[in-house]
């Protein structure tokens, strides 16, 4: 089992690193600053005029990049939920992944809002890569190959990265 998990978590970090830079890249590219002010960021939704003057605009049509970005994290979402059924079930993941599915496809199914799919993308998988190297230190402490202080440096550096990122950043 404990193989399982780690042949799942190889293309998980593969998947949140490149996913997240792309997210970011196209954030970015249409104007929205990882240090923008809410009320900067989110002023389109406000505006209730979709495709307006603002070139952030959450209600926009998807670009290519946006609806891209969409499509190789639900392909990694179908991928890893196969996975778990077949070798790994979990539950609260699995319906994790379902639930993210079905929001991602509503996006490309309506053409529209793909920079609030990379806006939750990004500020989810950034801190995935963390989680992944914890992950392993985890499986591999408990193995034996590796010192608990691994386990420990990942326990820390992820419960840093889940404070500023997921409670003062975007709880």
């Amino acid at each position: 089992k404990n193989l399982n998990n780690l042949a799942s978590c190889l293309p998980s970090l593969i998947h949140c690193t490149t996913v997240t830079f792309f997210a970011c890249e196209e954030l970015v590219s249409r104007g929205w600053g990882v240090f923008s002010a809410p009320s900067e960021a989110f002023t389109a939704l406000s505006s209730g005029t979709p495709g307006g003057d603002r070139q952030f605009d959450m209600l926009g049509a998807n670009t290519p990049t946006g609806t891209t970005v969409i499509i190789w994290c639900c392909t990694y979402m179908f991928a890893d939920t196969l996975f778990l059924v077949l070798y790994a079930p979990n539950m609260l993941f699995m319906a994790h992944h379902l639930a993210t599915i079905l929001y991602m496809t509503s996006s490309l199914a309506l053409g529209f809002s793909d920079l609030s799919v990379c806006l939750c993308i990004f500020i989810g998988e950034m801190s995935n890569p963390i989680n992944n190297f914890y992950f392993i230190a985890d499986l591999l402490n408990h193995e034996g190959w590796i010192s608990a202080r691994w386990n420990m440096a990942g326990a820390c550096a992820l419960a840093t990265a889940f404070f500023f990122i997921r409670l003062l950043y975007a709880p």
